[in-house]
């Protein structure tokens, strides 16, 4: 089983289904399979503005990421559940829909062959290294967290503008 995570926004009041990210994550993927995919699964890295929801945030949000400053908040989507990190720890959710800030844009990683069973592997290493109390904005934030994650999915190149800092 998964410690440490927590459904992303609202959905953690859904009601449980297999499709619902408010069954703890492990659940979830469960759910739909275990096996290796005969195919390669797509990997999506979205884009959040950090400073909130609002279209003044987002602009401000574009500023100060074009002078080289902020910090977005970054997820990285497999098997149709995304997954972040922030000061409330390693997050899981339904892609490019975080209530608290504002989906800017997605872009593709690649494709992983990591089957279900492979990626919790993977999420519950990095759920014992990407505690709450290290969230910082310089040092442990989303960006840290998306990296990692994709890097050990096996995809990539992680974009520039997904870094901070830079």
């Amino acid at each position: 089983a998964i410690a440490g995570g927590r459904p992303m926004g609202a959905e953690a009041s859904a009601p449980p289904s297999p499709s619902s990210p408010s069954l703890p994550p492990n659940e979830v993927l469960h759910t739909v399979g275990s096996h290796r995919p005969s195919e390669p699964t797509r990997v999506t890295l979205h884009m959040y503005g950090a400073m909130g929801a609002s279209s003044g945030a987002q602009l401000l949000d574009e500023v100060l990421w074009a002078l080289g400053f902020g910090t977005p908040q970054v997820s990285v989507e497999v098997y149709g559940i995304e997954w972040s990190y922030s000061k409330l720890g390693v997050s899981w959710g339904k892609p490019g829909q975080n209530e608290s800030c504002l989906h800017i844009r997605s872009c593709s990683l690649g494709q992983t062959f990591k089957s279900r069973n492979e990626v919790m592997a993977v999420l519950s290493t990095l759920m014992s290294r990407y505690h709450r109390e290290y969230f910082n904005h310089a040092g442990c934030n989303s960006t840290h967290f998306g990296k990692e994650l994709s890097d050990l999915l096996g995809v990539g190149p992680y974009p520039s503008w997904a870094t901070y800092p830079k």
